[in-house]
């Protein structure tokens, strides 16, 4: 039976590859993917998952992208949040700025979903798992239903403050 599984699994990862172009051009399906992350249970079919996609391109440079801010900033993982919080609340011109960075051109360039799932990746590397706000936010970003003036409270709200 486990090797079923197994079989099972890396079906499903090999899937996910190959389709992760088609899946990165398509919200609704990106959403789908990122609110079908917390119901998975098993960390092989997680630590797959992430896998997959930190192999595409795309989403790897903005993880590395947002894992170089929390570097340069002097940051522990996770209180990348923090910081994009504190430039998210002194408003729309701190936002702008974070939008001309190359990170933030980086966004500009991939997309809404693409940096939906390099949060998503990013918060499994970290170890965390997505409770329901950050699924919701998540799943907003990849629907391309958050404003640009708002992408500063959806980052953190999809990073959580203590990712």
């Amino acid at each position: 039976m486990s090797e079923m599984k197994l079989i099972m699994e890396r079906w499903d990862g090999f899937l996910l590859s190959e389709n992760l172009e088609q899946l990165k051009d398509n919200p609704a399906e990106t959403a789908d993917l990122i609110e079908k992350i917390p119901t998975i249970t098993d960390r092989d079919e997680l630590q797959n998952l992430l896998n997959t996609l930190t192999r595409d391109p795309e989403i790897a440079d903005l993880i590395k992208s947002l894992g170089e801010i929390e570097n340069e900033q002097g940051l522990q993982e996770g209180e990348l949040s923090d910081k994009i919080l504190k430039t998210y609340v002194q408003g729309d011109i701190a936002v702008q700025n974070f939008l001309d960075t190359p990170t933030g051109q980086k966004v500009k360039k991939y997309g809404l979903p693409v940096l939906a799932l390099a949060l998503g990746a990013l918060k499994l590397h970290q170890g965390g798992a997505l409770d329901p706000e950050e699924v919701e936010v998540l799943a907003k970003m990849a629907l391309n239903k958050i404003s640009t003036t708002d992408l500063g409270g959806a980052v953190v709200d999809a990073m959580g403050t203590g990712a």
